[in-house]
């Protein structure tokens, strides 16, 4: 067996508070740590997609203030656990808070840090001045990623206010 078929699936998945969804979690079993060695994601793949169909649809139902927090819980779970494993989940949920208008600058459900060092201190902060997460990050580009702006103007602000 190669070790890159492996794929582990972790516990942990943001949905919005609804008991239906966290039904559908339990009895399809996606809140438990699952190792699969033979590679046949494509069953956890549907669960998944039926998954974005029960949260879109609860999402969708929110009134706009509900809608604007629940993209803000979303943004800090994809900025907390990066996750390639729920992709089929994750990917589709984040086109549709950009179809409401909201998260226009996250491009990816994944940032990929090639470094070690910890260079960046971030914290963010929502409308209201609430401190939602703070995060260390490694390189410029690893922080644009998260908040899709360009590096130049990155690099021209952080160094700006030294």
């Amino acid at each position: 067996m190669r070790l890159d078929c492996v794929r582990f699936y972790k516990t942990d998945i943001y949905h919005p508070e609804s008991k239906g969804i966290k039904l559908f979690i339990e009895q399809k079993k996606l809140n438990k740590l699952i190792v699969d060695f033979n590679g046949n994601n494509q069953i956890r793949d549907e669960n998944l997609h039926q998954l974005f169909e029960l949260v879109s649809h609860v999402i969708g139902g929110m009134s706009d203030v509900d809608q604007a927090k629940e993209s803000e819980a979303f943004f800090v779970f994809l900025i907390s656990d990066p996750r390639r494993d729920i992709g089929a989940y994750l990917r589709p949920l984040l086109e549709y808070f950009h179809n409401l208008g909201y998260l226009k600058f996250k491009k990816h459900i994944y940032n990929d840090n090639k470094q070690k060092v910890v260079r960046y201190k971030v914290e963010f902060k929502n409308t209201e001045g609430t401190v939602l997460k703070v995060k260390l990050y490694s390189s410029l580009a690893q922080l644009s990623d998260d908040i899709g702006k360009k590096m130049t103007s990155l690099h021209y602000q952080l160094f700006k206010m030294n």
